[in-house]
Formats: structure tokens, sequence, C-alpha cells
């Protein structure tokens, strides 16, 4: 007999398998099996970039394959959202049974930056098949930044000279106005929380400047429109953290070829996580277990090796540790008092930093039950050490204070007298927030912000300081007495009044436009602020321009970069490349002097994509984490030495058309000013035909 069954084939162009069994009483069955593919008649399918930019100009390949018994005739058609169709939207083509056959479609420059939207239909017969192409669009954009920062003891004058740019209306002048010093702290943790780069320092970094705004917010009893944002890019570094940190080892880049982080940065890896769960960030407790349990078998191996290290490493141990105990998420077992006091009984021996940071390990264990004896002492032992580092290690002049740091603390080049001074500020504000160096602290603390970016340095330090400012601020500021003014620049006015109830801060934003000449020339501007002198003032500037990075050439500041695209036997292409063939990006990269890493980022022009990031380079060169994304690469180096440096990775052209690439950039991570950008790039990618 037979037996029929219908059924309804899902969309997929797949092969499937059909079985077939029959059973009759005990002892008699069938079984059965066939196999069939489905196809649609005519099919189009499509060659096209990943992504493109606003001067890109493309070629769509439609691929048309058949499916028909006869050579047919097929009309393709192209329909376009954000870029016109040059040279006509349908193209005929004869496809032979069971073949394919192209047709190709230019793109004009886009019309705009949110990418395009392809639609194409092939028709032949009484068949036909439709597809729909969504390109992303990219248009980078270069910030460059003038920052000011400053107070008024009732008038202060100052001025801003902006100039033009492609985009007037990205640019503008940000000015912040409050009687608390925690005011126009915005540029940095906006550094912070934008910053591109993931080893386990620069997200502990992050994820301690976001903290640090929380703490801020809470200080100044600010409105906080942007606090979910702000909550899941720290839920996002924690996560990051937490995949740098198994079972077996923390390591320095969350991914599975780092290798194992240096004692320093375990323990500031834990000290960003425990600031974040102070400001109501949420933290699981077991990744702060696993760091505790991490740092505390890191400094039992100090003490077992009991090298030079011991009072280097040790003592930032032993303070973060304390911290974990204090805030209650940490065995108090992992911490021995009388460790700390024989380090401290040592200190002479320790660099500044050392020595500050047992200062505030004591402090937090002075607080223990079982520690009488150091509660008895804490006052005499506390009051020693910041008399010795007032009298070796502080910097006097005018108002400003500060930590003159030479000797290397923890070995992680990372520090210098901002580090220092920030955490003295801490171990000072402890001991005796009457001190009359705070507020000398403080005022030098807020000057060393670089004037182009309103950061300190680099973005570890800037992390420190906002959180030692914070912490410090939201101790020593308390309520705010009546203050009232006006402020001025171009055509803005407005008067203001602080105390009582209301935010304690002026935020205003002005467009670039206003402080132009009005033919669009350079014109500078009197930046004003009047008060009638009841309390001190601090005020933040912040002036941005934006321009196309397609734009920008290249740049020099302390290094050298050039690029080139080479083929596959090294010799340097001409600005014109094949469909298909393989290609090698070549990146040199000019260092003056030693640094502890560098990063270089190199965009990809749509047209191209990179094959992988084995990276051909010389042997002076160190490379120790590697990125790939669809619009550029990011390799990283550490301890690289002087000289001349030649990176290569392989890549292939992948899409026809006309592309275009910012500058690659070069950059010491630690000392960012020092940079280098190559010039734009474009390549023609050419298809056959």
């Amino acid at each position: 007999g037979s037996a029929e069954v219908r059924f309804r084939l899902a969309g997929d162009l797949t092969r499937y398998r059909i079985r077939a069994l029959a059973a009759s009483g005990a002892d008699r069955f069938g079984y059965g099996e066939a196999r069939f593919d489905v196809r649609k008649p005519i099919r189009v399918d499509w060659g096209a970039p990943r992504f493109v930019r606003e001067e890109d100009r493309i070629e769509i390949v439609a691929i048309v394959h058949s499916g028909l018994a006869e050579k047919t005739k097929v009309e393709v058609e192209i329909e376009a959202e954000g870029a016109r169709i040059d040279g006509g939207r349908s193209r005929k083509l004869d496809v032979e049974p069971g073949a394919a056959a192209r047709a190709f479609f230019r793109l004009a420059p886009l019309e705009t930056d949110g990418g395009i939207v392809l639609r194409l239909r092939a028709a032949g017969g009484s068949e036909e098949d439709r597809a729909e192409i969504r390109i992303p669009g990219r248009s980078e954009i270069s910030i460059d930044r003038d920052f000011q920062a400053g107070r008024a003891d009732g008038m202060v004058r100052t001025m801003v000279s902006a100039e033009p740019s492609d985009l007037l209306d990205l640019g503008g002048l940000s000015v912040v106005i409050s009687p608390s010093m925690a005011a126009g702290f915005d540029p940095a943790v906006a550094y912070l929380a934008d910053y591109p780069y993931r080893s386990l320092e620069q997200l502990s970094s992050r994820l301690l400047g976001l903290a640090a705004r929380e703490r801020i917010v809470a200080h100044l009893d600010l409105a906080d429109p942007e606090r979910d944002a702000r909550r899941e890019n720290a839920a996002a570094a924690i996560r990051a953290i937490a995949s740098a940190a198994d079972r077996r080892t923390v390591r320095s880049w969350p991914s599975p070829d780092g290798r194992p982080a240096s004692d320093y940065i375990v323990g500031y890896a834990l000290y960003a996580l425990l600031q974040a769960d102070r400001a109501g960030i949420a933290v699981p407790e077991d990744l702060i277990a696993r760091l505790s349990h991490e740092a505390d078998a890191r400094l039992r191996q100090l003490w077992q090796d009991r090298q030079e290290r011991l009072l280097h490493d040790a003592p930032w141990l032993l303070w973060v540790l304390s911290e974990a105990e204090r805030a209650g998420v940490a065995d108090s077992t992992l911490l021995r008092v009388e460790e700390v006091e024989t380090l401290f009984a040592r200190r002479e021996q320790a660099p500044p930093e050392s020595r500050i940071v047992l200062g505030l390990a004591l402090a937090n264990l002075s607080s223990r039950g079982d520690a009488d004896r150091l509660r008895r002492s804490w006052p005499s032992v506390s009051a020693a050490l910041v008399d010795e580092i007032k009298g070796r290690d502080l910097q006097r002049t005018g108002r400003h204070v500060w930590v003159s740091r030479t000797d290397p603390a923890w070995g992680d080049g990372l520090g210098g007298s901002i580090r220092s001074t920030a955490l003295y500020l801490s171990l000072l504000t402890e001991v005796d927030a009457a001190d009359m160096e705070i507020p000398g602290l403080i005022a030098w603390l807020l000057l060393q912000r670089d004037s182009s970016r309103g950061i300190w340095s680099n973005n570890h330090t800037t992390a420190l300081a906002l959180d030692r400012l914070a912490d410090a601020l939201s101790r020593l500021e308390g309520p705010f007495s009546a203050v009232s003014g006006t402020f001025s620049i171009g055509r803005s006015f407005e008067e203001f009044r602080f105390g009582g109830r209301g935010d304690p801060l002026l935020e205003r934003r002005i467009p670039l436009s206003d402080l132009l000449a009005p033919d669009g020339g350079i014109a500078p501007q009197p930046f004003r602020i009047e008060t009638d002198g009841r309390r001190t003032l601090y005020y933040t500037l912040s002036l941005d321009r934006a321009n196309r990075a397609l734009h920008q050439p290249a740049r020099e500041r302390g290094l050298i970069l050039e690029r080139t695209y080479e083929a596959a036997d090294g010799t340097v292409l001409d600005g014109t490349v094949r469909l298909g063939d393989p290609l090698w990006v070549h990146l040199a990269v000019v260092v003056s002097r030693e640094a502890e890493m560098l990063v270089v980022e190199d965009p990809l022009p749509a047209g191209i994509e990179a094959l992988n990031l084995q990276f051909r380079a010389e042997p002076t060169l160190r490379i120790v984490h590697r990125e790939i994304r669809d619009s550029s690469i990011r390799l990283f180096a550490e301890s690289v030495a002087p000289g001349i440096h030649h990176l290569y990775y392989p890549a292939v052209a992948a899409a026809a058309g006309s592309f275009s690439a910012p500058g690659a950039r070069a950059e010491l991570v630690y000392s960012p000013e020092i940079y280098a950008t190559s010039a734009p790039a474009r390549i023609r990618i050419e298809a056959g035909r």
C-alpha cells in the first residue's frame, strides 16, 4: 500500500532528509529514506562592503543563480536609500541553466551618514527573487579640545579663541561654574567612560572614574539623567574584569592568551571594584572575593621572596586588602596587623607612595577590634609619618603643595607626583582634616589637568586623581553659603545665584558659531565672571572643535607613523588593487624614547578586510594584545625601545569601489600627548567583468 503526507517546507534553501518507518504486528517492519534539495528557480545574492564612509564610491555586485532548465533572460533592478545610483538602476543578463551571472551597480557618494539600504530584484519569465541589504555608515570625527580651569574671587576675566571647523554644530564651549571644587570634572569622567582600550588596568580605571562620578553626583545632590547609561558602562567594565580573572590566574588582558597581571594591577582592579561597590554599583561578591584571595596570594609570595619588591608592592596590596576588610567584603584573616607594622618599621627604605599607603593601611587597621595596641599608638604614629613626608617629600610654591616623587614606586611606570599627591591628600584627610596643607594639595591637583583635554596626564592617573578628590571633597566641603553674580561671553550673558535650594552648579553650552567672527573666522572672546565676593567660585571651560577625520592631515607629536598598502610580493601599490587580491598593510612607527606601552590603531578602508592579526614585526617590538573589528585593527606592544618599528598584517580586497580611510594613529598609552597620525588613505578596488 501507500501513504501520503503533506506539509509546508520552511523558507530555507537547503537539503532535507525524509525517513519513513512502517510496522505491523510484533515482527514485521520496514524503513525507507529519501533526500531532496529546496532551491529557488532564480536566486539573487550580492557582494557589498561591510560598512561605508561618506566619501566612498562603491560597486554592488548582484549575482543571479538560475535553477531553470533553459537559458533565461533576467532583469536585475536596484533601489537605494542613502545613496544615489550612478549609471542606471536596471541591468539585463543572460543566465545559462544551472549557472550564475553578475551585474554591477555603482553608487555615488553617500547622501547621509546613516548608511544605505539596497533592495535587489531579479526577474526572469514568471520567476523572481528579492533581497534587501543594509550597509551601516561610519563617519569618524576628530575632536580637538582646549580646557581652562580657575577660580573667581570677586571677578575673573580670560580669553577664549575659537577656530572654524568642519562640523560647527558638534562643537561648542561648555561652561561650568560652582562653589564646589568637585564641579567641572565631566571632561575627565567622559575621557574614562569612553576610553577605547581594554586591558585590566584600563578597564579598572574606567570603573574607578565612573564610581567617582557617582560620589560627586551624590555630594552635590545633582539630578543625573545619564545615570542608567553610566551604570551600564560600569557593568560592562565589571564583566570584562571578571573575564580577566579566572580560577587559575588574573590576566593583564581579558583574553585567554593574556599574560598574568602584575601585583600592582591585581590590587588596582580590586580597589576599583571596591569603590564601585561603595558607590552603589552592583559588583558580584564572588568577583571581589576572587581578587581579594589573589591579592593575598601575591602578598604571601612577596613575603616569601623578601626581595626589594616587598617594600614597593606589598604596601599597596596591604592597603587595598584593608579597604576590602573595612568595607566588610573580605575576610579579616587575609590581613595581619604585624605585617603592616613590620613594613612600617622599615619605611625608610620605601619610596614615598609606599610609605603613604602604609599609613592608609594602618589608619584602616587602627579601628579593628583586635588591634588595641595599634589603636593606642596610631595618633603618634600617624603624626610622625605626616611630619616625615612634609619634611622630606613636599614641595610648595604660592598656594600650591605637592609630593615630589622621584623614586619609582610599584614598578609600573604609571604613577608620578600626581598619584603620590592624590594618595597623600587621602592620608592627610584621614589623619587631620583641618591640616593647613590640604587646600594647597587640592589646588595643585586641580592645576595639573591637561589644558587640551581636562584630564590628568593619562587614564590611570586621571582615575586615581578623580577617585581621591571625590573622596576628599565629599568629606571636606560642607554646606555652600550664598553667592551671586553674572557671567558673559560673546552674545551670552546670565545672572546666577548659589546657596539655599537648587543645584550648586551652573552648566551652559555655547554654540561654536556664537564665538566666531561674522565671516566665520577667528575672533577671540572675553569670558568674564563677576560675583558679590562672598565666597570663591570655581569654573571650567571646555572648547570643542569637531572635524571629519578623513580631512585631517598627518601629525607628528613625538612619534612618526607611516602607512602603505603593498602587494603580496612586497611592492608598494599605486592606489589600485583587483577585487579578491591579497595585500599587506605596512605600518612603520618611529619611536624616539622608551615607552611602557604603545598602541597602534589602523582604520580599514571599507573594501579591505584584515585576514588575521598574526603580525609580522621586528623582534624589538613585543606585541601583547591584538584586536580586530569591522572597521579597524588595534595592537598593543610593551617595553618599546627607541627606533623604527615595522608592522605588517595580511588583508584582502573584498569589495569593489573607491574607498577612503582616516589616518592610522600611534600613541604612548600612558603619555597620550605623545602620538602620531598618518595621512588619510584612498584605494580603488577594481572588479573583473
